[in-house]
């Protein structure tokens, strides 16, 4: 009855109690938002767009997913051909990363809105992209690849895909993070993809790793060594399982505690609309090889991308030299326009311009550095529509 008092009943079992319900009630309030539930096809269907599924075989036999939005939302249906253009994530990523925000800010619809056909990719071994035509993700031998092997096959597989099904001779390219890194190793291993692409635009590139910033990525660089004899024994595939999402994504009383830890990671950032946070890491990581994280591990040396590093034995074997050969960068071809920050951790401005010193001059249409960006401000920061889409 009102006004009961319960003597059974110690003060600490009512703050428990209500330490529970606001738990409760702030879970409830972070998934009442149903796209972090969803899959990129749904959510391109979810805000009014047309949405299709396809699948580009590689080389190797791995079956690439790649998520197309045709037209415009409310665009009428029609035969004419539009401009494509393909979205590349970055590592951990996948498609996600393009339709993830609000449709007048999301890259993806942006585009489509804008007149293009646009195409996001799904790199090997990423949750949209599990399959192969003689090996399952539970084969060891499926795993053993890397972001070389994403340049050397994926890129030109997808890139045959979306102008074999639309028909064009050429189209754009929008890479981010190594998405970047993937598209300009593939292009000096395919020269012939200079012929496929009308413009190539660089978002957080990232082609050396040596200028880190932020406590816990310098401690993996320090610790490299020691952290790949240890992980020797783990298993090759790094989860696709959202181990952010449970936390940052349901549990806004732990939101300041993941922006902090983020922020060591990719950088400060002031412009990400907090209420998206659930959407944004509902698919973060999105799964890759154990051998493509030792990959970037090697970037952080002094000599930055190479071949692959099989150890002097296994080098000898392979390419006929003690250490991994580098790249021939001379011969990158492709118009490209970059954009970076000084604030992003991970694509460290240091490294942006040691990038802008080995790549052709002619090749280089412009390079924008935009301030107070952070890694992932360049998919999801409230500007990046108005300053680079």
């Amino acid at each position: 009855p009102a006004g009961t008092i319960y003597p059974h009943m110690r003060w600490d079992d009512s703050m428990a109690l209500v330490i529970i319900a606001h738990f409760i009630i702030q879970f409830a309030n972070a998934i009442h938002d149903r796209e972090q539930f969803m899959c990129p096809f749904s959510v391109i269907c979810h805000h009014g767009y047309p949405a299709e599924r396809h699948e580009a075989v590689t080389d190797d036999g791995y079956i690439l997913t790649l998520f197309r939005i045709p037209r415009g939302r409310g665009s009428p249906s029609s035969t004419s051909r539009r401009p494509a253009v393909l979205f590349q994530h970055g590592l951990l990523s996948s498609s996600w990363d393009a339709v993830s925000n609000l449709p007048d800010k999301a890259l993806g619809f942006v585009l489509a809105d804008a007149g293009f056909d646009v195409w996001m990719a799904n790199s090997r071994g990423n949750i949209y992209s599990p399959g192969h035509l003689n090996l399952t993700s539970a084969d060891a031998a499926y795993w053993q690849f890397s972001w070389y092997d994403m340049a050397r096959y994926d890129m030109p597989a997808v890139i045959d895909k979306v102008l074999n099904h639309t028909g064009n001779d050429k189209l754009y390219l929008i890479g981010h993070s190594q998405g970047t890194l993937i598209t300009f190793t593939s292009a000096v291993l395919n020269p012939i993809l200079r012929d496929k692409i009308t413009h190539f635009y660089a978002l957080a590139p990232i082609v050396t790793a040596q200028n880190l910033r932020g406590f816990w990525l310098n401690t993996f660089v320090y610790f490299r060594d020691v952290i790949e004899s240890i992980t020797q024994s783990f298993e090759d595939a790094i989860s696709s399982m959202p181990v952010l999402h449970p936390i940052c994504g349901h549990i806004p009383l732990f939101f300041a505690s993941c922006d902090f830890f983020m922020s060591d990671v990719v950088g400060p950032s002031t412009q990400v609309n907090q209420s998206r946070i659930p959407v944004f890491s509902a698919k973060f990581p999105a799964g890759t090889s154990k051998k493509n994280i030792i990959h970037w591990g090697q970037m952080t040396s002094k000599y930055g991308s190479r071949h692959f590093d099989e150890g002097l034995e296994g080098n000898l074997c392979k390419y006929g030299t003690l250490f991994p050969p580098p790249f021939s960068w001379t011969s990158f071809a492709i118009p490209t326009t970059l954009f970076y920050s000084s604030a992003d951790h991970l694509a460290n401005s240091e490294d942006v311009m040691n990038l802008l010193s080995i790549l052709p001059k002619h090749s280089i249409m412009a390079a924008h550095n935009i301030s107070d960006f952070n890694h992932s401000d360049f998919m999801w920061g409230e500007r990046a529509r108005t300053e680079i889409y």
